[in-house]
């Protein structure tokens, strides 16, 4: 009777541990990003072309006039 008592107040003992442990790590899953200063992801595609810009970079056509880095001109007079 007396080891029964014992091994019962040790199950609860650990039980109680397991769950404020479990309570530690949902409690710090939740707070860690609030205290990193992280941002998540926006969910609304037009707040993300708000923050991000496009998506990939405008290419020009080919061809174009607007050369600046090419061949130089040479003078027409």
């Amino acid at each position: 009777m007396f080891f029964n008592g014992f091994y019962l107040l040790y199950v609860l003992m650990h039980k109680r541990e397991q769950v404020l442990l479990k309570i530690k790590k949902d409690t710090l899953r939740c707070l860690y990003p609030a205290l990193m200063g992280s941002k998540t992801p926006p969910q609304n595609s037009a707040k993300a072309k708000n923050l991000g810009g496009d998506r990939a970079a405008h290419k020009s056509p080919i061809g174009s006039t607007n050369n600046q880095w090419g061949m130089k001109k040479t003078p027409t007079d």
